[in-house]
């Protein structure tokens, strides 16, 4: 009998954050049992893969080139897998996106939740960290770029066929 309630109370903690991410994934509680799966799926056939990538580009300092941002130097403290969710919000800058959850396995319809806006003054300090962070890695600390893109790699050879960027958004930081 003891060993009954030890496995139903185990089942519990680590099966309820689980039902929650294959219902809805954004109703996966934080911090969870379920260790991150990486930034994103890979996409395997027969000749080829594809993956999708988020990368953070500052302007050096002294050129005003464009730097490739090292994602641990410039997150730390917050670790790297992190990124992309952070990327897909602006780091908290963009105050007037709404969430909308889709129910996988569920007939729920999607519902839209408004997002908590920050402040003025909050938005004033996610700025001068990020400025900061820019300025660590010898970069302009007025902008810089999250750049999303999709590269697929030849499985035969492991030489890249294609790279394209998606998208980018300059977020300025004055």
């Amino acid at each position: 009998m003891k060993h009954l309630a030890t496995f139903c109370a185990v089942s519990a903690f680590l099966g309820l954050p689980y039902a929650l991410k294959v219902v809805a994934p954004v109703l996966e509680p934080y911090p969870a049992i379920i260790f991150p799966s990486g930034h994103s799926k890979v996409d395997i056939n027969d000749t080829d893969l594809t993956y999708s990538r988020v990368a953070l580009v500052g302007f050096d300092k002294d050129t005003l080139a464009e730097k490739q941002l090292e994602p641990r130097a410039f997150l730390k403290p917050i670790p790297t897998q992190y990124l992309t969710y952070l990327a897909k919000n602006e780091f908290g800058l963009e105050a007037d996106r709404n969430e909308t959850i889709h129910f996988r396995y569920l007939s729920f319809p999607p519902r839209t939740f408004e997002r908590r806006k920050p402040s003025q003054e909050e938005i004033g300090e996610m700025k001068q960290w990020l400025r900061e962070k820019l300025i660590e890695q010898n970069c302009s600390g007025e902008r810089f770029i999250i750049r999303r893109s999709k590269t697929t790699i030849s499985t035969e050879t492991g030489e890249t066929i294609k790279r394209e960027i998606h998208s980018e958004k300059t977020i300025a930081l004055n």
